[in-house]
């Protein structure tokens, strides 16, 4: 018979994340907002909402909240994990040899809608779809966040020594 899990401490996550959250906004660092709703994970972790959610959803954002108590609420959920997928990419200096993972899938459609946009623009001229990414970023596998290229010249430049993502597959294999 499989040994059964025991449910996860709430005292000690709030405990925990509450003391992370507290050390880091000393040292002056970010703490993203948690979600609409809540403020940080500690004022989930207190809410109503979340003694109300089911036993296994409570198990993971528990879980996130010891490792990782300055994460949002996709984070928490667990439904923002890095898929190890690595595509293409380039900065204004041509193609990164090795690629980029992103944080997560929502980071990779986002990179991918991007890449469609440039795709756009370099075809057709078209650059309604490219300066929609004009001053956003996406984010990284280690959280740091890049800026979307999207300087014309610099785009047509390096499409002219073939340094962009080019065909259907923007996977590294």
């Amino acid at each position: 018979m499989p040994k059964r899990q025991s449910k996860p401490d709430v005292k000690a996550a709030i405990a925990n994340a509450s003391q992370v959250l507290e050390h880091r906004s000393r040292e002056g660092k970010e703490i993203p907002r948690f979600s609409n709703k809540h403020e940080t994970i500690v004022d989930y972790l207190q809410s109503r909402e979340f003694k109300d959610s089911k036993a296994a959803f409570q198990g993971r954002v528990l879980k996130q909240a010891m490792e990782h108590p300055q994460w949002d609420l996709a984070d928490a959920r667990g439904h923002s994990k890095p898929t190890g997928k690595r595509f293409e990419y380039f900065d204004e200096d041509g193609s990164v040899p090795g690629g980029i993972q992103l944080k997560s899938r929502k980071e990779e459609s986002k990179y991918a809608s991007y890449l469609n946009a440039m795709k756009k623009y370099l075809d057709t001229g078209d650059d309604t779809e490219l300066m929609k990414f004009k001053n956003k970023s996406f984010v990284d596998n280690e959280g740091k966040k890049v800026q979307f290229l999207t300087d014309k010249d610099t785009l047509d430049n390096l499409a002219t020594f073939n340094e962009l993502p080019h065909g259907d597959d923007i996977y590294i294999h």
